[in-house]
């Protein structure tokens, strides 16, 4: 990680314009590591206790820098001549265990997915199912250096999820852990990156990638259901609704493969009558352009009365489906209603759906 040094910094250059980034430093603040880009030789006036300084040469090699030392205060001089493409790197005061010349990545060392071991690889596919992966664990590994822990980064379908990681080995090999929540049908992948404490910062990264599939859809008109609108917009129909095609509506919106109603703005809703009575316990709505309403309801029929069982908000501006899990219940009439003004940011008045799958209960 890169962050600024409580210690005061001065640079000087000649005749030319220079860059230095850092201090990147150690866990225990005991050594730092600076990235210099300059066109002309540079001193750098840093503070800290005496010790070594290295810097890379030309060659790639480390070389000891040019330093002079008055108390806590110590001036770097780096010789442009003597650096790469004006480039090059300074380790302060480097300790006798740090590898710097440690240019190897960690590896995945092993991958588990709900208690099966998978080969890992730089890139994983899985392919699709009907079936999640809910308990990942990831062995990462490093013969050279130390990982560190604080550099794990795991990106769930963009957005940051946590990672328990417990080192072992002297922090050369760390274990991570971490349970996935309920996805919404469609694709996903899980990213994984992590650095070891080289001044070469090598970095290690996998990706997971997998497709969640509908597979227990009992409102599809081929089981019998049937659907009722609340309006139409002009030249669509309610039909593809529960046609079991879930997958062309993603990225389009023509009468062909999805339903619009009215403009307008009043509240929007979709009942499905079921073949008969189901426990269910999921409802999975699938958007016209991967546009979704700001807000959908889950309704089923009770004592006579529209009663509300769960609600789906908009993760992002665009996501391929909503699903909206519920404690199971045994009907067989649900509907789902857009509020006034719910629609998507660009359409707020208009509901617009390529599919609605009622999942059985599980």
């Amino acid at each position: 990680m890169t962050r600024r040094t409580r210690a005061a910094l001065t640079f000087a250059a000649i005749m030319a314009a220079f860059c230095v980034t850092g201090p990147a430093r150690a866990a225990d603040d005991s050594w730092s590591l600076y990235e210099i880009r300059a066109s002309a030789s540079v001193t750098l006036q840093i503070e800290a206790l005496p010790g070594r300084t290295l810097f890379l040469d030309a060659t790639g090699a480390w070389q000891d820098a040019n330093c002079d030392q008055k108390e806590k205060t110590r001036t770097i001089r780096i010789d442009v001549t003597r650096i790469k493409d004006g480039a090059t790197k300074v380790l302060v005061n480097p300790p006798a265990s740090l590898n710097h010349d440690d240019r190897t990545a960690p590896v995945v060392r092993a991958l588990v997915l709900d208690g099966r071991a998978v080969t890992p690889q730089p890139v994983v596919e899985l392919g699709s199912a009907g079936t999640q992966p809910k308990k990942v664990a990831i062995t990462l590994a490093d013969e050279g250096s130390a990982i560190v822990p604080g550099s794990v980064a795991t990106v769930l379908d963009g957005a940051r999820v946590e990672a328990a990681c417990q080192p072992a080995d002297n922090g050369k090999t760390l274990a991570c852990t971490l349970d996935l929540p309920a996805l919404d049908y469609g694709a996903h992948e899980l990213g994984l990156d992590a650095t070891d404490s080289s001044p070469f910062r090598n970095r290690v990264g996998l990706r997971i990638r997998f497709a969640l599939l509908d597979t227990d859809n009992v409102a599809q008109a081929s089981l019998g259901a049937r659907v009722k609108v609340d309006s139409l917009f002009p030249e669509y129909s309610a039909g593809p609704i529960n046609d079991g095609d879930s997958q062309g509506c993603a990225g389009a919106g023509s009468p062909a493969v999805t339903w619009a109603s009215a403009e307008t703005a009043t509240e929007h809703w979709v009942e499905i009558q079921l073949a008969q009575p189901q426990a269910v316990g999921s409802v999975a709505v699938y958007w016209a352009y991967k546009k979704p309403s700001k807000r959908i309801e889950v309704q089923i029929m009770k004592d006579g009365t529209w009663t509300t069982i769960g609600v789906g908000d908009a993760k992002s501006a665009q996501q391929v489906t909503t699903t909206i899990r519920f404690d199971p219940v045994t009907t067989d009439q649900l509907r789902l209603v857009q509020p006034v003004g719910c629609g998507s940011s660009e359409r707020p008045n208009l509901a617009w759906i390529g599919e609605v799958s009622v999942g059985k209960a599980k």
